[in-house]
């Protein structure tokens, strides 16, 4: 069986991650969390601070994997790129 947590949002949209979540995921005061929206659900996974070369280096190559996955190509995120800097 799956546990479940409930919280609740208060009116500055904080959360508040139940200790036995924060303990099991090593989530401490300051962390990043990312915010994954799927369809109608919410995936919420640790992240973390790029501080180093070695660090880009490795979230480029994370994030250039998921892009071929998914078929998006360098083109896709110059057309993008673009796009954005047309909305300014």
């Amino acid at each position: 069986m799956t546990t479940q947590y409930t919280t609740r949002i208060t009116s500055k949209g904080q959360v508040t991650i139940p200790k036995a979540i924060r303990d099991r995921y090593g989530l401490e005061e300051g962390d990043y969390l990312v915010l994954e929206p799927r369809g109608e659900d919410l995936v919420v996974r640790k992240g973390q601070m790029v501080t180093s070369d070695e660090d880009f280096e490795a979230l480029a190559a994370r994030v250039a994997e998921r892009f071929e996955d998914r078929g998006i190509t360098r083109e896709d995120v110059e057309d993008a790129v673009r796009w954005a800097r047309n909305k300014q």
